[in-house]
């Protein structure tokens, strides 16, 4: 089940291509005869498969910092995201610019696949701190407190985890098997969510600095409304990653006894 409470009406992004849980996905799908020399191959049907697959993943992670072009993956430290477009409830936020930092520190804590369910679940935690700088352009309300204004702001995520789900379909092509993936989703879950958006009401300061309390003081409700645009902003960048590799690279590549 999802932590979070209602749906977002709204949410585009610029192309994004990564953040560490595209990237895990990626260590595990892009296997067989394209898999980099840094990426050690797992077994699906073995039973270590788990601790193959986190091992494998969190020692290929140093080598992707700066970028993979064969896998499609852009420098991860730091990632640059031209646009952000969310709205949920009330509220409306676009962010330029955005400068995301911390993505290196997310590490592959277990990957589940389930082969008569064709499922298969993956998580991820942060081991210090994921940060977002972003110019914003804020309005409507969070939490039933208006909320207005244009500036730089700042949003940290602490020892955040990230569950991303999904089933698969076989599909045959030229005498291969691939898998087609359907009903993806992600959870996120921070232990802490801080925010600061500066020059809030025209930079009215005491407004400003009231309505910066109050969104850290409850961060948590906050998180309910900001939460499942920023999971489904994700869900969407790992799946602009996962879907195209899944459609080129055969399930016997994949997972190498499948």
């Amino acid at each position: 089940m999802n932590q979070f409470t209602g749906q977002p009406h709204c949410v585009k992004m610029a192309p994004l291509a990564i953040q560490l849980f595209c990237l895990v996905l990626v260590l595990v799908t892009a296997q067989g005869a394209h898999l980099p020399t840094y990426i050690s191959p797992c077994k699906v049907r073995s039973p270590d498969f788990s601790a193959c697959a986190v091992k494998s993943g969190n020692e290929a992670i140093p080598n992707l910092a700066n970028g993979d072009k064969k896998l499609g993956i852009p420098t991860l430290n730091p990632l640059i995201v031209p646009f952000i477009e969310l709205s949920s409830g009330e509220l409306r936020l676009n962010g330029t610019d955005t400068v995301v930092n911390g993505l290196l520190t997310m590490k592959l804590e277990d990957m589940k696949v389930d082969l008569s369910t064709k499922s298969v679940i993956l998580t991820v935690r942060s081991t210090e701190m994921i940060s977002l700088d972003l110019n914003y352009n804020i309005g409507g309300k969070v939490v039933a407190l208006p909320i207005e204004g244009k500036g730089k702001g700042n949003i940290k995520f602490y020892n955040m985890k990230a569950v991303y789900s999904f089933v698969f379909e076989e599909t045959e092509r030229k005498g291969n098997i691939y898998a087609e993936i359907k009903n993806d989703h992600l959870d996120i879950f921070p232990e802490k969510m801080t925010i600061q958006l500066d020059n809030l009401f025209n930079g009215n300061k005491q407004l400003g600095d009231t309505t910066n309390q109050f969104l850290n003081e409850n961060w948590q409700e906050v998180l309910k409304e900001f939460g499942p645009a920023i999971a489904e902003v994700i869900n969407s960048v790992i799946r602009s990653i996962l879907v195209p590799l899944s459609k080129k690279v055969p399930l016997n590549e994949i997972f190498t006894d499948y």
